[in-house]
């Protein structure tokens, strides 16, 4: 018998995801005598069959952000995405890092796990190894609950000294390939890769203290740095939220710190001008995504991340359908990469001070004036996921409840009707450093966010948040 090929491997698997989540779905709505529940149960049943047939078991796991089938990563496209996150975070909100079920469950023990697994409160502490006592109880022998473990630490550090060590290095690298070609020198895009591999490797283990650096660090003087810098982090962060696989994220990294390498054809007096731009400033400020592009051409070696980096730095300022600049006749829809990174870059620029707009905007601000242009400049669908990414309060951010204790955003929840009731971490010094998820929070009465603290504006206070994180 021939082996399945990779398509048909992928198709499986996505029938498998499909299968499990609308199982679970179901059975939160309907009674197990249901004509639809029997029916979403016998379709995961068979699902599961081509698995085992095909790989023996089928056991998915979770890393931070992610999901593993069998061991591979999940791809995950942008039809899917419901799919993924429900799964995602279902297993986060059990604390489970992985589900094995074993050939042999017949389609009783397979419905006693879909009702357990789908009506189990998850409120207590050990609601996992309640769980497990619940399907041994049940006779539910084939699945196999293992709880969330966190990758072992890397032995160079905290993770927090990790995460503001490579934000340092990628403002060296950016730093480093600006002044470069400045002087005439040919990008070495490999170097940069170098530089992002790092920071991918730490984005897959735990995100949150590059998210919070990126969503909390801004230097006016360092602006064209700490810029690409924030934006490459966040475009990395949010293509794992989408499920991107990591070959990807490095590749997207790298694009999005060079995404404004074109801007060293701009005069340093038109990009700092608290003034409007004069008309043949604007002529140059408009043709910086070709400059860029033309860079990018002249680096040594036409790699995948090279190629990638040309389409961002050309692509991240004309929209969905060209409808911004620059006009390129024929070129057509814009590259999944520069959909993401035009969406990151507008978001920071508009979270950051700047000469002609001395105050920065609150994220809610700039997701109106957001979408106020979705499917023109962004596509509509992954400014909705980026909005769900982001949340009204970020990953890293200070907020002080109604009730007047200060805290940290850990978390977002992931879904557009809570993204204002985020898991926070009440401070030390006031609730003994507890999270709780806002979003769980069900009456007028519960602990909501009031305020948005601002961001650290001096050197002074960003080593005071850095330290406070």
């Amino acid at each position: 018998m021939s082996h399945p090929s990779e398509t048909e491997q992928a198709e499986r698997r996505f029938i498998f995801l499909t299968t499990f989540y609308v199982a679970l779905r179901n059975a939160r709505t309907f009674e197990r005598n249901s004509a639809t529940a029997q029916q979403s149960i016998a379709h995961l049943h068979e699902a599961l069959s081509r698995i085992h047939r095909y790989e023996g078991i089928a056991a998915l796991r979770r890393s931070a952000n992610f999901l593993t089938l069998n061991g591979v990563r999940l791809k995950v496209s942008l039809s899917g995405l419901d799919i993924y996150h429900f799964l995602l975070n279902e297993m986060k909100s059990l604390g489970l890092g992985g589900i094995s079920i074993e050939p042999g469950i017949d389609l009783a023990e397979l419905e006693d796990a879909v009702y357990l697994l789908s009506r189990f409160k998850a409120e207590a502490q050990d609601a996992l190894p309640l769980l497990g006592e619940e399907c041994q109880r049940m006779g539910v022998t084939h699945v196999i609950l293992e709880p969330y473990r966190a990758s072992e630490a890397d032995s160079r550090g905290t993770p927090k000294a990790q995460a503001a060590g490579a934000y340092h290095r990628s403002v060296e690298a950016v730093r480093k390939a600006w002044n470069g070609a400045s002087r005439g020198l040919a990008l070495d895009v490999r170097s940069v890769k170098r530089a992002i591999h790092e920071t991918v490797e730490m984005a897959l283990h735990d995100d949150f203290y590059l998210r919070s650096l990126s969503n909390n660090l801004r230097d006016y003087d360092e602006y064209t740095f700490t810029h690409s810098v924030n934006v490459s982090l966040l475009s990395i962060s949010f293509a794992m939220y989408l499920g991107a696989p990591k070959r990807a994220l490095g590749d997207l990294g790298v694009a999005a710190l060079l995404h404004d390498i074109g801007k060293l054809s701009v005069p340093q007096e038109a990009l700092r001008a608290e003034r409007p731009l004069t008309e043949s400033e604007w002529h140059l400020m408009r043709r910086h995504p070709i400059e860029g592009a033309l860079a990018l051409l002249r680096s040594p070696g036409i790699s995948k991340a090279a190629i990638d980096s040309m389409a961002v730095a050309l692509e991240h300022h004309r929209g969905v359908e060209g409808a911004g600049y620059p006009t390129v006749k024929g070129y057509g829809k814009s590259t999944i990469f520069g959909m993401i990174v035009s969406i990151v870059d507008c978001y920071d620029a508009l979270r950051t001070p700047r000469p002609y707009r001395p105050r920065s905007i609150n994220p809610v601000e700039a997701f109106r004036v957001m979408l106020a242009e979705a499917g023109s400049k962004f596509d509509p669908l992954l400014l909705r996921r980026f909005i769900e990414f982001q949340g009204f309060f970020p990953v890293g951010s200070f907020v002080v409840l109604n009730d007047g204790r200060a805290a940290i955003v850990c978390a977002q929840s992931g879904a557009l009707d809570t993204v204002d009731r985020p898991t926070v971490r009440i401070a030390p010094s006031e609730g003994e450093g507890i999270l709780v998820n806002l979003a769980q929070q069900g009456s007028e009465s519960d602990l909501h966010i009031v305020k948005l603290r601002r961001q650290p504006q001096s050197q002074t206070e960003v080593e005071e948040y850095v330290a406070m994180i």
